[in-house]
């Protein structure tokens, strides 16, 4: 029988063993890249011109560069392959629970992890700018006119405003951080908790890097799929590949991974999931 206080104890406290997990430094390292490699551009491009930038610009800029989502996916990837976590505890928690409502709370755990770390880039990364940012929603002169690098691509720029790319951009980010999460907890289940966490890493890296050829193979890369500025023409109104088809297939990929988690809750052995992959 599903029990709901049961499924919200175990993701309560996978997420607080998550936000304590010592390896959460991994992010500010993350950060500290992204701070020398996305941001100082732009915050410098705005001293030299003596201009404000939108308060968005700086989240839509990391999101969009194939060497942020990499970082981003790569560090989450870390972060959660401890996760489920096994411990003397747990078989009794389980029996107690219920294996499928135990299932339901890890499931529920990536959910809340995923829109975590994803609200903690958005949040960083505009904080970062926020002593020059405005409200309104346009782009800045900052991304559109400075002549020394393209800070944002005009891909993004000419098709949309700051708002939407905004929105999309994290909504994509949102969904393949879940897509990578249920992916993983269904290859633990499966008791290739090591073996997927390397498949998951190689296909992060192998879509960043075919991100940059712009070949069209990279659609066959969930990876690609969660870059929104991939989806658009450089100067046409047209998409490369629909943002919005995007979005629904990673959503089915999602759900498709619900299902198959939820049918293995019922026989998954406990012995076979636990343990870190990392020290």
């Amino acid at each position: 029988m599903i029990n709901l206080k049961c499924i919200w104890r175990v993701a309560k406290n996978e997420y607080i063993n998550f936000i304590l997990n010592p390896k959460i430094i991994i992010l500010a390292v993350v950060y500290l890249i992204i701070e020398k490699m996305i941001i100082m551009p732009i915050i410098t491009a705005s001293d030299y011109m003596n201009q404000p930038v939108n308060l968005f610009e700086i989240p839509i800029a990391t999101v969009n560069s194939s060497l942020g989502l990499l970082l981003i996916l790569i560090s989450y990837i870390v972060l959660i392959s401890p996760f489920p976590r096994i411990n003397d505890n747990i078989p009794f928690c389980i029996f107690r629970a219920g294996r499928k409502n135990w299932v339901l709370g890890e499931i529920l755990f990536q959910f809340i992890s995923g829109f975590t770390y994803a609200a903690i880039i958005a949040v960083a990364t505009t904080l970062r700018g926020i002593t020059r940012a405005y409200m309104v929603n346009g782009w800045s002169l900052v991304i559109t006119d400075y002549d020394k690098k393209q800070l944002i691509p005009v891909n993004l720029y000419y098709q949309m405003t700051p708002y939407k790319a905004f929105f999309l951009s994290y909504l994509l980010l949102f969904l393949l951080l879940l897509f990578c999460g249920l992916l993983f907890l269904a290859g633990c289940l499966y008791s290739k908790k090591l073996l997927f966490f390397f498949i998951q890493c190689a296909h992060i890296i192998a879509g960043c890097g075919i991100m940059v050829t712009e070949s069209s193979a990279m659609w066959f890369f969930p990876v690609c799929h969660g870059m929104l500025l991939m989806h658009y023409q450089t100067y046409f109104r047209e998409y490369v590949f629909s943002p919005y088809a995007s979005i629904m297939l990673l959503s089915l990929a999602c759900v498709v991974y619900l299902i198959i988690i939820y049918k293995k809750a019922g026989k998954v052995s406990l012995d076979m999931i636990g343990g870190n992959i990392l020290p």
